[in-house]
């Protein structure tokens, strides 16, 4: 998130961001804030990576459990 705020920061686009991590991060440049209606804040997240790269244990266990818990 650091490096995104920091495009942000350089001018080179924009991003939604939770509020904590805007509140902490040092802006050398004056940036715009606006704040997103709960109605429209929960969004669905989804994974995604190339088919052809491998999953560690690890992140297939993560994604396992993670599928369980949405299903």
């Amino acid at each position: 998130m650091e490096s995104i705020l920091n495009c942000v920061n350089a001018g080179l686009g924009f991003s939604i961001a939770p509020i904590s991590l805007v509140d902490s991060h040092k802006f050398d440049r004056p940036v715009s804030i606006y704040g997103i209606p709960e109605s429209h804040a929960n969004v669905q997240m989804i994974f995604v990576h190339r088919k052809e790269q491998h999953l560690d244990s690890a992140l297939q266990k993560f994604v396992t459990l993670t599928k369980r818990e949405v299903d």
